[in-house]
């Protein structure tokens, strides 16, 4: 229902240019299969133990470190942490004479291993890495031809797939190889490259337009914090930025700072105006936003929005930013779509940005972490629970927070209800839009 005075001619609706109506965006990208991509880096994002260990993997017996105060973290423009995102450029059937794969079953590599496991970047995934292509094994498809290069990045595809249920679609050009080039436009898997031999080729996301097969590095062609923070900075102040990119490989202490750093000056803690998400999370949501088609219905003082967008079978990140203009006022909506799984609001000078999840996997996920709190009853995974469940309408939401209030260890009873009704407190005062996935028609 519109605000008195208002005539449903003067509404209308648009995406915002970026996720989070943010006004720059950000990428790190984790190479080679490293373990430090959990252990050094999601465990920074996420709040959790960093053992002065370069290479500790899940599950492992801590020594000496520390848990950072809060999770890494912007805000989705509405008041509602969004942890930050990142790349993972993996190995998915590279091996060497130690390992018969690099990236194994924990159980199969060792706790001292310095490569990632498979249950190790499952978890990363849910909390919002993406996967890229990186080195075929080049013991068998060599590292000159195209046509073979290809075939490689056909069978990293189905392991990644077979491992994680997810499709990969950007490759981080491994080495500067040319030919990776060509046989990612061979072999029809790969829509986006980081590409460090196109680090002049800069990318202005409020009007690049369609990014399918496009190709960048990020910016400036270095990998120092002192000189990536400056360029963000630069791109901070700018009326038109562009997307910023970092790659490091196992990467040190200096990084992790750089990160609390990024946080603290453009995150949740400072302007809150960087978005920071992986490769493939901007990817899609410029894919998303340049292909949409919005149909506005008015029936009296209702007005009702269709959004129909390009989902191809390997997005993993299904929201959108939303932006209503002419509102003049505050206004209460509705979500009046099947699909739609979490809503968030907030007013935007005489409009409002309206957050709209149509992910399935986010109720997956709020089982999978509810679960693992009823298991381990930790300050740590009842947040982590929190974080998913929050995300949800309320009505969906109400039979998680129903199972976290109810699983409370007596010693965490008054913690564990004060994380409960902070995340409760989140779920009041929804919005509207409807939304219909052409993929799923």
């Amino acid at each position: 229902m519109l605000p008195d005075g208002v005539s449903a001619d003067d509404v209308s609706l648009r995406f915002a240019p970026l996720k989070y109506d943010k006004h720059f965006a950000f990428t790190f990208t984790c190479d080679d299969s490293y373990v430090t991509a959990f252990s050094r880096f999601w465990n920074l994002i996420n709040a959790k133990w960093l053992d002065d260990r370069e290479f500790c993997h899940l599950g492992g017996v801590p020594t000496s470190g520390r848990v950072p105060d809060r999770p890494l973290a912007m805000t989705d423009g509405c008041g509602n942490d969004r942890r930050f995102g990142f790349s993972c450029s993996i190995w998915p059937t590279w091996g060497n004479e130690k390992n018969a794969a690099f990236i194994k079953e924990l159980s199969e590599t060792g706790s001292n291993s310095q490569y990632i496991s498979w249950e190790e970047l499952r978890l990363l995934s849910d909390f919002g890495v993406s996967m890229l292509f990186h080195n075929v094994d080049e013991r068998v498809y060599g590292k000159t031809d195209p046509a073979r290069i290809a075939q490689g990045l056909h069978d990293d595809y189905d392991k990644v797939y077979e491992k994680l249920g997810l499709r990969m679609k950007v490759m981080g050009l491994p080495d500067g190889n040319r030919a990776y080039v060509e046989a990612a436009r061979q072999s029809g898997l790969v829509s986006f490259t980081r590409n460090s031999l196109a680090w002049q080729t800069r990318i202005h996301l409020h009007r690049c337009g369609d990014l399918r097969a496009g190709q960048t590095y990020g910016g400036n062609n270095n990998s120092v914090p002192a000189q990536k923070l400056a360029e963000l900075a630069a791109q901070a102040a700018s009326d038109d930025p562009y997307w910023v990119g970092l790659t490091i490989h196992r990467g040190d202490e200096s990084y992790a700072e750089m990160l609390e750093e990024v946080c603290r000056l453009y995150g949740r803690e400072g302007s809150d105006a960087l978005w920071v998400a992986s490769w493939d999370e901007i990817y899609e949501y410029v894919a998303l936003r340049e292909g949409a088609q919005v149909r506005k219905i008015a029936e009296g003082r209702t007005v009702t929005f269709e959004v129909e967008m390009p989902v191809e079978e390997g997005f993993w990140f299904r929201d959108v930013s939303l932006l209503v203009d002419g509102l003049g006022g505050e206004c209460e909506a509705e979500p009046l779509s099947d699909n739609i799984v979490g809503l968030s609001q907030a007013p935007r000078g005489g409009g409002m940005l309206v957050n709209v999840n149509f992910n399935a996997r986010l109720l997956a996920l709020a089982e999978k972490y509810t679960a693992v709190y009823e298991r381990e009853f930790t300050d740590a995974a009842l947040a982590d629970a929190c974080y998913f469940v929050s995300q949800l309408l309320p009505s969906l939401a109400a039979p998680y927070l129903q199972r976290l209030g109810a699983v409370a260890a007596p010693s965490q009873a008054a913690v564990d209800a004060a994380h409960i009704e902070a995340y409760r407190a989140q779920l009041d005062g929804y919005t509207f839009v409807v939304l219909r996935d052409m993929a799923a028609e």
